[in-house]
């Protein structure tokens, strides 16, 4: 919003005028009136309240409706379908924009996948929390992005110690897929792990006294930025095999296990950690 373009505003701004240096007193016109009626009419609407000509504080409770209050809700419910409340006299949530953070202390540790309800609103999933996860008593920040909820942040409240997760680096989205999980970070790393992308004998090549397996490639849960570092770990049946592996690609690596028996049983786990952005 900015002042109307107009040869009657000296300066670009309104004015009484001055009748002694010949300055004519500014007039509202109806566009410039719609304009400014319009901009409120916006602000009092985002805050998800119809305007109503008749409540004279509705650009306050829009304003504090839009910030949030860090304060903490209400919590009811069960320990997998929980129920968050807006304290009495605080202005009730009626929508979710993207980034919405609400906190709230933790009644009871989570057995399974959690639901989130928030003043009645349609129930959202926290789509990267897995059973056992939320702690009870800790104190639980979630952000909404998208039509879910992802937990950012879970702190023991005594200590403000972050439980499960690293210190200033809240989890920005958590994913599984066909080739295993991610977990990506606000700071703009990405861990991957993946535990058993492949099995086999190592009995397809010879060199020397070592058989070789056949040539595995291991595509990463998430692609990154740059490659990544990664970690290959041969799990056997104590023949003491290991994993030679070629230079890692923002998506892949390949890899082959070499042991002193050509009948040595492996999976193969891997861990990589690289960046998203």
């Amino acid at each position: 919003m900015d002042y109307p373009k107009r040869d009657d505003l000296p300066n670009g701004r309104f004015t009484d005028g001055d009748p002694a240096h010949n300055i004519l007193a500014s007039r509202d016109s109806a566009e410039q009136m719609n304009a400014v009626y319009d901009e409120l009419r916006a602000l009092i609407m985002a805050g998800g309240i119809a305007p109503d000509s008749e409540d004279l504080k509705q650009v306050s409770k829009s304003v504090g409706h839009q910030l949030r209050s860090k304060g903490l809700f209400d919590v009811s419910g069960s320990k997998n379908e929980i129920v968050l409340t807006t304290p009495a006299g605080k202005q009730p949530v009626t929508a979710l924009n993207d980034y919405d953070e609400f906190s709230f202390i933790v009644t009871a540790t989570n057995t399974d996948v959690i639901t989130v309800v928030i003043d009645e609103l349609v129930p959202r999933s926290i789509s990267n929390v897995m059973a056992g996860k939320l702690i009870a008593g800790n104190i639980a920040t979630i952000r909404h992005i998208s039509g879910v909820f992802y937990l950012i942040k879970q702190a023991d409240p005594q200590s403000t110690n972050v439980v499960g997760g690293f210190v200033g680096s809240d989890v920005v989205e958590y994913g599984e897929n066909a080739a295993g999980a991610y977990i990506k970070l606000a700071g703009g790393l990405v861990l991957m792990f993946s535990v058993g992308f492949a099995s086999g004998i190592a009995n397809s090549i010879t060199s020397g006294v070592l058989y070789g397996s056949d040539l595995f490639t291991y595509t990463y849960p998430y692609q990154c930025n740059t490659p990544p570092y990664v970690s290959i770990t041969s799990i056997d049946n104590g023949n003491n095999s290991f994993v030679s592996h070629g230079s890692p690609t923002k998506s892949y690596i390949t890899c082959r296990v070499f042991s002193g028996n050509n009948s040595n049983a492996f999976s193969l786990s891997a861990f990589a950690i690289g960046w998203w952005s």
